[in-house]
């Protein structure tokens, strides 16, 4: 099948417009994942900080290990 002019401009409009909506969508999920590591390993510290102090755990000790 051949395009008209109109047909293949229209085509090469569609298909970048399609690369650039991926790209912003695999950007937007790289970032996501990064935020959700970042969140983990918060929750994690606040996990552990509550582990250590239930164990009386001085906070100098604490800030040792959390650094």
């Amino acid at each position: 099948m051949n395009f008209s002019d109109v047909e293949y401009s229209e085509y090469g409009e569609s298909l970048e417009t399609y690369h650039d909506l991926k790209n912003s969508f695999n950007t937007a999920r790289e970032e996501g994942r990064k935020e959700g590591k970042k969140e983990s390993r918060e929750e994690e510290k606040i996990t552990i900080a509550g582990k250590l102090k239930r164990q009386h755990v001085f906070l100098r000790v604490f800030l040792e290990v959390s650094a």
